[in-house]
């Protein structure tokens, strides 16, 4: 880490830079995140988490317990009181403690290789779009609750698990009021956007 106000200066021997060591044989480091003032790295395979002991300048680090498959570090984001990501063997949330599957309902099973995935957050609900290892994108939804629903990805109207969704130039809405609409009445429907 740098010196204050100088981030260009890494110099251990200066007051206020200085090293934390990571030795763990877990990949490359894929994502840092910040959660309840604490800092997780996340690699390829594993998970360690870095704490403040003293002053700002002293360091704890400690290998998480992490058995899960390969992270995709362009899915690591923070939502819903938790850090979630997706891997080899879908979505995983963890809170703090420990790690726990998420939408196990779905059938989740990425590109070992894929370098298209990403992920969004829109009012709790974690949304996570990565190509397929049978082919083709796929998008995902997961709620609060742990449950999860696939999301169309062609133009207009798809349902899962009861919710109504629609993508329009590449942005997911879910419908939050619906009505049915008799002769030529019309109905406005509330929806909520969610960019990729």
């Amino acid at each position: 880490y740098s010196e204050v106000d100088s981030p260009w200066i890494f110099c251990s021997k200066l007051d206020e830079s200085g090293e934390i060591f990571l030795p763990y044989d877990f990949g490359e480091i894929i994502a840092l995140i910040n959660f309840r003032d604490r800092v997780y790295v996340f690699f390829d395979y594993g998970v360690v988490q870095v704490d403040v002991v003293d002053s700002p300048l002293e360091y704890s680090v400690k290998s998480l317990d992490y058995s899960g498959g390969k992270i995709y570090g362009l899915t690591v984001g923070v939502c819903n009181d938790g850090i979630m990501f997706l891997t080899d063997n879908g979505v995983v949330r963890f809170n703090g403690a420990k790690f726990e599957k998420v939408g196990q309902s779905l059938d989740i099973r990425p590109k070992r290789d894929t370098q298209v995935c990403g992920y969004a957050v829109c009012e709790n609900n974690y949304l996570v779009r990565y190509s397929d290892s049978r082919g083709g994108m796929r998008t995902a939804l997961i709620a609060p609750d742990g449950n999860g629903y696939y999301l169309s990805d062609r133009p207009g109207l798809s349902q899962s698990g009861g919710r109504a969704f629609c993508i329009k130039s590449g942005v997911v809405y879910e419908i939050l009021s619906s009505g049915s609409l008799v002769g030529t009445e019309r109905h406005l429907f509330e929806s909520r956007k969610t960019n990729f």
